[in-house]
């Protein structure tokens, strides 16, 4: 789930399990349905009540309802590029340097594997 504070998306990949699918939207499969008609109504059960409650509690800071997206992966339409135009890592500028996520996640993955073998490789930050 993502929300921007205009629209809240629900991306659900092609793995999704079947008994989810069946919770929120009371089909097993996703496939052959339009995702902009997809709607996510209450369900009699606990997972669809989670998911209502969540949902809930983002559109009660806001002063207008927000759209309801669902995003099914792989649909290759304007949904799934909205979706993933929102999920853009910007560059985080903290003491030390400027770098992506994905660069972040690299230099910590490195660090891990120096120091489960042994060779400190903190870097000499100072305690960072």
């Amino acid at each position: 789930m993502l929300d921007n504070a205009v629209e809240t998306y629900v991306w659900v990949g092609r793995a999704a399990n079947g008994g989810l699918v069946q919770a929120l939207w009371g089909v097993p499969s996703l496939d052959g349905i339009d995702p902009a008609a997809l709607t996510l109504p209450p369900q009699p059960n606990d997972f669809s009540g989670r998911v209502q409650a969540l949902l809930g509690h983002l559109r009660a800071h806001v002063a207008q309802q927000q759209r309801l997206r669902v995003v099914r992966e792989g649909a290759n339409d304007a949904g799934e590029a909205r979706f993933h135009w929102h999920l853009v890592h910007d560059r985080q500028a903290f003491n030390g340097g400027s770098v992506t996520l994905a660069e972040y996640v690299a230099i910590v993955q490195r660090e891990a594997a120096m120091g489960a073998m042994g060779t400190g490789g903190g870097g000499g930050g100072g305690g960072q």
